[in-house]
């Protein structure tokens, strides 16, 4: 995990840190990044936490790994599951914890990361969504870049970004109030569950926290690089779906084509992401791509 730490916070010593984590893992054929995955849990300093691991029937060894932390495992399963918005749900209703969250097995949390979000927690009771920052790290764990959360709001979700999933601690009467998470979807799962839970809240129970919580996995044949155009297709069906004004739902529409565009520039077709900026009529940033492919002739 390198030197990634989230103990650079200093928590308050006279902080009443209470909160009860439910951490959901789901995997499938992840064996090689697995065992990082669990140790980043078993190894915070804050020990309040309740952890379940569901693997999809995966056949490359991970079951081997389950069965070496089983000692901390609250529950865990190898078998079919239909999917990671299946897992998780599935877990989060077989732990206890009045907060939940839930961790790929190809991402690792940082070292202290609990006792932070738990001191903020106790610091500020009325909170009922707590998001950090978290690093971007190549297949190998070496750090490429941090994604640091400046706003979490409606308007924020709904230009097409979205929070950094690893980062993201829900509490459980929200979610207990709402459907969970939308098993039909397998790449927008997490923002759609963030629209809708974000819409819920007032401003004064979200704390944006700066600290990086978590590392996420970002290499070739990830979901994070891969289906971009599912994704997209995806989102403008919770776009559709969702209980918007007009005016946030033709904004949400040009914000899921946006980053649909810029995916396609970085991981995909140029030319396809300059069919998408037409489509959604993003001008502004169609104009600075023609720009950038000018001055290179």
């Amino acid at each position: 995990m390198g030197s990634l730490s989230a103990d650079r916070y200093r928590s308050d010593p006279g902080a009443v840190t209470l909160a009860t984590f439910a951490i959901a893992v789901p995997s499938y054929n992840q064996a090689q990044f697995l065992d990082e995955c669990i140790s980043s849990i078993a190894s915070q300093s804050y020990r309040n936490f309740y952890l379940a691991v569901g693997d999809g029937g995966s056949s490359d060894g991970s079951a081997a790994i389950i069965e070496k932390w089983k000692h901390l495992l609250q529950q865990w399963y190898s078998e079919p599951d239909g999917g990671q918005a299946a897992a998780v749900n599935r877990l989060w209703r077989a732990l206890p914890g009045e907060w939940l969250a839930w961790l790929n097995s190809d991402d690792y949390y940082l070292p202290g990361a609990f006792q932070a979000v738990a001191d903020s927690i106790a610091q500020h009771p009325e909170v009922r969504l707590v998001v950090g920052n978290c690093a971007i790290v190549d297949r190998e764990g070496r750090q490429t870049a941090v994604k640091n959360t400046h706003r979490c709001t409606l308007q924020y979700l709904l230009s097409g970004r979205s929070l950094p999933q690893p980062a993201v601690f829900f509490h459980r009467s929200v979610i207990d109030n709402m459907r969970p998470l939308d098993e039909s979807l397998r790449y927008a799962l997490d923002w759609e569950l963030l629209v809708r839970y974000v819409q819920s809240l007032s401003a004064n129970t979200i704390l944006r926290l700066n600290v990086t919580l978590a590392a996420s996995r970002e290499y070739e044949g990830t979901k994070s690089s891969t289906g971009l155009g599912e994704k997209a297709q995806e989102r403008l069906k919770v776009v559709e779906n969702a209980q918007l004004s007009d005016a946030l739902r033709r904004k949400a529409r040009a914000g899921v084509g946006y980053v649909w565009a810029l995916d396609e520039w970085r991981y995909g077709s140029r030319v396809r992401a300059l069919a998408v900026f037409w489509r959604f009529k993003c001008w502004n940033a169609a104009f600075l791509v023609w720009r950038i492919l000018a001055k290179r002739k």
